[in-house]
């Protein structure tokens, strides 16, 4: 069985593979964090394993947070799911929906 950090590696080599710039992840003891970047913008994605499954739940954010507050801030996007190359997808198409939003809070 694979290790929660071991999991998000894994996804973000599918990431990567999409076109999309990773860079390592830290373990953070209550979840693990990465970040990435996409259309020149930095977010910030932090993992944690499913409480009642093999599940991981994913937030990105497009700002730093720790490991709580990630989970309880309202800013950012969720992805759920079990099998690492679709939720690399579902990933994808969240950064893909935050980016259009910071791009037009900033005006771009």
């Amino acid at each position: 069985m694979l290790t929660l950090k071991k999991k998000v590696e894994a996804i973000l080599t599918n990431l990567k593979s999409l076109g999309i710039t990773t860079y390592p992840t830290e373990d953070k003891g209550e979840c693990v964090e990465a970040i990435v970047d996409y259309d020149g913008e930095s977010f910030f994605i932090y993992a944690y394993e499913g409480r009642y499954s093999d599940s991981l739940v994913i937030k990105i954010t497009p700002t730093p947070r720790d490991c709580t507050t990630a989970l309880l801030d309202p800013d950012g996007l969720f992805a759920l799911g079990d099998q690492e190359d679709s939720l690399a997808m579902k990933v994808k198409q969240k950064l893909e929906r935050l980016n259009k939003i910071v791009k037009h809070l900033k005006g771009s």
